[in-house]
């Protein structure tokens, strides 16, 4: 009898020593003082060793979204649906993900049927401006702003896609919105720089810019769209510097691509360049080896 008795006695301090040991990695995953790297082999040792769950996975996933590790977050996700498949907040960090790696129309099909979140509805509609699909970007961009997306690029790209479809009226009630939610946004710049490029006035825009850039040097498309108007201005080392440093800015599929169509729709040259800023580079290389500067 004394033998079992201090056999289950060795269990259970070996158990509460366990124990112990999981909460102080789960502590370690969640605390945000501690580096990406330090919380990442934290958040995988408790996935690796039994303790997962959707919320867990989540959680990682999360994470790797927030320090731009797309392929794992996309990785990560897939593996907690594999074991959850219904959850829908895997759900949507793996569509988030797919969307950050430039596969729009797998997104939407994660995305797809998800219930009305905001969230969800956002990035559906930044995958159907990437795929051109304006109607339904202003359709996704519009839902998640009524269902509470009170981000202002989100309100921003819905008046680039109202612009998009020629709907003025949209358009207006979206603006007025933006200028009395978010009055100190560098988007508001950006707002105002495009419409001067619409009327000819490019010195204007330039200036709205570069007053965008100095509120957030970061800003997705910025460095891009000023670029091209110092371009057209012929300023072609300048502008190369914003194209590189465009493409410096390693953002999401998001930030990278930069249509011509959407903010400069009504020229026709614009029209006819390349919507990326690494084809903007390229054309303009080639085109100064035939002409010269």
């Amino acid at each position: 009898m004394v033998v079992p008795l201090l056999l289950l006695l060795f269990q259970a301090t070996l158990s509460g020593h366990n124990s112990a040991s999981v909460a102080n990695v789960h502590a370690r995953a969640q605390d945000t003082s501690r580096t990406f790297a330090e919380r990442r082999q934290a958040y995988e040792q408790l996935l690796q060793h039994g303790r997962a769950n959707a919320s867990l996975y989540a959680d990682y996933v999360s994470l790797l979204l927030a320090n731009r590790a797309y392929e794992p977050a996309l990785s990560w996700s897939e593996k907690g649906l594999a074991t959850s498949p219904s959850d829908g907040t895997l759900r949507l960090r793996k569509g988030i993900a797919l969307h950050a790696l430039g596969r729009p129309a797998e997104s939407v099909r994660t995305l797809e049927g998800l219930p009305a979140l905001s969230e969800a509805r956002f990035y559906m509609g930044l995958n159907y401006r990437i795929l051109r699909d304006h109607a339904s970007a202003q359709r996704c961009l519009a839902e998640a702003w009524e269902l509470g997306f009170r981000d202002p690029y989100a309100l921003y790209a819905l008046i680039e896609e109202d612009h998009a479809l020629g709907d003025k009226a949209a358009g207006l009630r979206h603006f007025q919105a933006f200028a009395t939610k978010f009055p100190d946004s560098p988007w508001l710049h950006v707002l105002y720089a495009n419409a001067y490029f619409l009327k000819d006035r490019e010195e204007d825009a330039r200036k709205e810019y570069l007053e965008a850039l100095r509120k957030d040097p970061q800003l997705p498309g910025v460095n891009f769209r000023l670029g091209y108007v110092i371009y057209r201005n012929g300023e072609y080392p300048l502008a190369a510097e914003y194209f590189s440093k465009e493409l410096a800015l390693n953002l999401p599929i998001r930030t990278r691509v930069c249509s011509w169509e959407r903010p400069f729709g009504s020229k026709d040259a614009a029209r006819r360049q390349p919507a990326t800023c690494g084809g903007q580079l390229r054309w303009m290389r080639d085109r100064n080896s035939r002409t010269g500067p």
